[in-house]
């Protein structure tokens, strides 16, 4: 049995007292077991285990956030979608959103998994969050190649600057890829707007944001056009 599931007991377990979220507090009331057993999993770095990442809810993920010592008041609680900087209008020419709740990939998960980055939700906290590692990425499988017209990626505002060294790579079969845009080294996101970047009509199946560097890749949303 793995050390982090020795005796089921952890010193930071102690949630007697209510949870003082506001709007939250009555959900976390409901759900406390379920938190106990996700903060006792992410502090022993291990994905979420017996629920999948993209189930975790809105509110819940804000919890974790919390339990987690992380300080951001738009988390507290999430902050409706009317709420949110107005989204720019789509591209010229563009439907839909090509990338979402399509398959999705990740080089690791540390909190969040991979599919929460196409979920539709912007929200300026975690869509997928992998290990501290080198070159972290996370991939979109669009499940035929398209033309790519824009890529807009929704940055965290929770440390933003960790996505300085962003790269979008394409593929047409998910193991050959082509560079197609590398960030200058500026924070983006933090106000909310997306990261867009032009792609003129560029055919591609897969869709993959990467890091240069070693560091943790985490971010809110990708939508591609």
């Amino acid at each position: 049995m793995p050390a982090s599931e020795s005796n089921g007991s952890c010193p930071n377990h102690k949630l007697a007292k209510r949870c003082e979220f506001g709007p939250v507090a009555a959900h976390f009331e409901r759900r406390q077991q379920h938190v106990v057993r996700d903060r006792h999993v992410l502090e022993h770095g291990a994905p979420l285990g017996l629920r999948a990442a993209a189930q975790v809810d809105d509110a819940e993920r804000a919890a974790i956030t919390e339990l987690l010592n992380v300080s951001l008041p738009s988390i507290r609680p999430r902050p409706q979608p009317a709420l949110n900087p107005a989204k720019p209008a789509l591209p010229g020419g563009a439907t839909q959103n090509l990338a979402l709740a399509k398959p999705t990939r990740q080089s690791s998960v540390r909190y969040f998994g991979a599919q929460g980055g196409v979920d539709g939700r912007v929200t300026g906290t975690f869509g997928f969050y992998t290990q501290m590692e080198p070159n972290p990425w996370w991939d979109v499988d669009l499940r035929q190649p398209s033309k790519i017209s824009e890529i807009r990626i929704y940055n965290s505002k929770i440390n933003p600057e960790c996505a300085r060294t962003l790269q979008v790579l394409l593929s047409d079969d998910g193991a050959t890829w082509n560079r197609a845009y590398a960030h200058n080294g500026s924070e983006f996101g933090a106000d909310g707007q997306p990261l867009r970047i032009p792609l003129k009509g560029v055919t591609a199946r897969w869709v993959r944001v990467q890091l240069a560097d070693t560091n943790y890749l985490h971010l809110d949303e990708i939508e591609v056009y």
